[in-house]
């Protein structure tokens, strides 16, 4: 063989050993980059779905609590409508009774 040939040969064998050190290397850390993006999106689907179950519970109780507040409220707007009429008869009894003092 001439020196050519053994150059190219050996050039080929060390290029090509070095190249396919380099896919192989190339390769698992793109596989690694994949893995962690599947870890990722688990940890934040996760985290949405916890997320979205607190935000429900807390739309639910604040429901909740509105009912219970027009209940309250209607309640207390019939004790104030109550009250006027009171009010109104226990002023005209006062001025009743002021008169017949006089």
């Amino acid at each position: 063989m001439d020196h050519v040939t053994i150059i190219s040969s050996l050039t080929s064998a060390i290029f090509g050993g070095a190249l396919w050190g380099y896919l192989g290397k190339r390769l698992k850390s793109e596989e690694k980059i994949k893995k962690l993006d599947y870890q990722t999106e688990a940890i934040l689907r996760d985290n949405l779905i916890e997320r979205v179950g607190k935000l429900e519970s807390l739309l639910t109780e604040s429901s909740e609590e509105k009912n219970a507040m027009r209940i309250q409220i209607s309640e207390l707007t019939i004790q104030v409508a109550e009250l006027k009429v009171e009010i109104k008869f226990l002023r005209e009894e006062n001025q009743k009774l002021r008169e017949c003092k006089d």
